[in-house]
C-alpha cells in the first residue's frame, strides 16, 4: 500500500494523483507503516496541525528520526500542541541521538 502510494505521488506507471497517493498512505499507516505515517502527517501539516502531530507521535513512537524532530519543532512552537519547551527539547534530543541535523541544531 505504501509503494502505491508512492507510485502515485510520483506518476511512476500511473497518473500522478496526490489524493489518491494519501489514499494509499493514509490505509499504510492505519496498519502501522512508519514511512506513510509519516507521510500523512506531513500532509495534515497544511491544514490540520493536531492531525499531524498525532501521526508525527505515531511514527516517532516506531522511532522515525524525522518525526521525532518534527515533534521538536511542533511542541517548541506550540503547534498542534500546547507549547513545551521540556518536550521540545526530549523529542529533539531523541532525534539527535538517531543523527537528525534538524534536532542537533534545535
Amino acid at each position: 500500500e505504501f509503494n502505491i502510494g508512492l507510485c502515485y505521488q510520483s506518476g511512476a506507471g500511473v497518473t500522478q494523483d496526490e489524493k489518491t497517493a494519501m489514499d494509499w498512505f493514509s490505509k499504510a499507516a492505519e496498519q502501522g507503516h512508519v514511512k506513510a505515517q509519516f507521510n500523512v502527517a506531513l500532509h495534515y501539516q497544511r491544514s490540520d496541525a493536531s492531525a499531524a502531530v498525532a501521526w508525527f507521535k505515531k511514527a516517532a513512537a516506531q522511532g522515525h528520526t524525522k518525526a521525532q524532530a518534527q515533534l521538536g519543532l511542533c511542541a517548541s512552537r506550540g503547534v498542534g500542541m500546547e507549547q513545551d519547551l521540556v518536550q521540545a527539547v526530549g523529542y529533539f534530543r531523541e532525534a539527535a541521538i538517531h543523527g537528525s541535523d534538524v534536532a542537533q541544531y534545535n
